[in-house]
């Protein structure tokens, strides 16, 4: 029993980095003026929601409810917090973020697959999101230092 309450502490953790990533990416879609930017943020919001229809699958298997309280993200306000105090704002600042919360993403997921209590088929579906998860967080790094010219180039 106590085996599956990590597995489903693991999976809620996944779950709620991917609520933070929807929640973001929402919202910069919502107030970008650039369409390919916008179209962009918009398919990494599905790519959010995705996962995290495919983590509550696993997390029901294992006996986990859905019935999660959703607390404010530290993150997002810790991320704030640094945009204010160097100023970042605009585009490169949204990109800034958007790496910023992807980086944590990778790490919590690198976690969750190295503490190994979780069944074999759960770690192969996680090692895919990782995989995406890091090239979404590269496409960005790209974009935001060579600007849109190199946007289709992230994409290939």
């Amino acid at each position: 029993m106590q085996e599956v309450s990590k597995v489903v502490f693991a999976l809620n953790n996944l779950i709620e980095i991917n609520d933070q990533r929807l929640s973001l990416y929402k919202g910069l879609a919502e107030k970008s003026k650039e369409m390919e930017l916008k179209l962009v943020y918009m398919q990494y919001a599905i790519q959010a929601q995705t996962f995290t229809m495919t983590l509550n699958k696993w997390k029901h298997a294992y006996g986990g409810t859905s019935n999660i309280i959703r607390k404010p993200s530290f993150i997002n306000s810790a991320i704030d917090q640094v945009k204010k105090v160097f100023n970042i704002s605009g585009k490169e600042g949204d990109l800034k973020q958007c790496e910023l919360v992807e980086s944590n993403a990778v790490k919590m997921y690198k976690t969750a697959v190295a503490l190994s209590f979780l069944p074999a088929p759960t770690i192969e579906d996680i090692e895919k999101q990782t995989k995406e998860l890091e090239k979404v967080q590269l496409t960005l790094k790209t974009f935001r230092e060579n600007g849109a010219s190199q946007w289709q180039i992230a994409f290939v």
